[in-house]
């Protein structure tokens, strides 16, 4: 083995520049990539595990609307600096791309609730009837009291929601709409700063069920629409 290495040695001593070249290429240029694209992977996957995650400040899904790039940045900024947010555009997010008529954007919509990572929904007055009827809300007086609800007057919409019924066979869901008339949004129509933002016909505001930052959704809606 050492008589071999000596010879390997010597005859790359005796070797030019292009046939070391062209040597290293024939018998160690693959494995050098094979080694390297396996280190950076490991590095790849060692960063995208352990790197710290944005932490979820708000999230909020809107629909039906032709957003205002700027009025979101805006807003987003804005509430980054009320809600003490570190890093605003990653915590603090409006996913402005929703279509309530669009099957594939309602099963996402199923997707991230049952992930718990929308607070908020902002849809016009009809697809909001449609979604508290079908159990995505949770009434205002889970997230504020009363009193702060009546300060807000003809803007909190009431409408029925959803309840565990049986109902007639070939009905898709007899439970919607057969719940009591709550709280379930408030109108936005009154806001100018969202005006600035998206343009909606008759947008609510409400709060989605399995949320986790509700207080934070409450506190847009404060900001978007100060109470009388």
């Amino acid at each position: 083995m050492n008589e071999f290495r000596e010879s390997n040695k010597k005859h790359l001593k005796e070797m030019s520049p292009a046939g070391k070249l062209q040597y290293f290429k024939d018998y160690y240029l693959l494995p050098t990539v094979l080694i390297s694209a396996g280190a950076l992977f490991v590095i790849y996957f060692l960063y995208t595990y352990f790197r710290p995650q944005p932490v979820h400040v708000l999230q909020v899904a809107v629909f039906d609307s032709a957003a205002e790039e700027e009025g979101i940045r805006a807003l987003t900024e804005e509430l980054g600096e009320a809600l003490d947010a570190d890093d605003p555009t990653d915590q603090i997010l409006f996913q402005t791309n929703y279509v309530s008529s669009d099957s594939g954007d309602l099963a996402r919509l199923g997707v991230m609730t049952a992930a718990h990572e929308i607070d908020c929904i902002i849809a016009p007055a009809d697809v909001f009837t449609r979604f508290a009827a079908g159990g995505y809300f949770v009434p205002l007086t889970d997230v504020m009291d009363e009193s702060e609800i009546a300060g807000y007057g003809d803007a909190v919409m009431r409408t029925a929601g959803w309840a565990d019924v049986e109902g007639e066979a070939g009905t898709d869901d007899p439970g919607a709409g057969a719940g009591d008339v709550l709280p379930y949004g408030i109108s936005l129509s009154g806001s100018g700063k969202w005006a600035a933002c998206a343009a909606c016909a008759d947008p609510v505001a409400a709060f989605v069920k399995g949320g986790t930052a509700y207080e934070n959704a409450a506190a847009m809606i404060r900001l978007l629409l100060p109470r009388e």
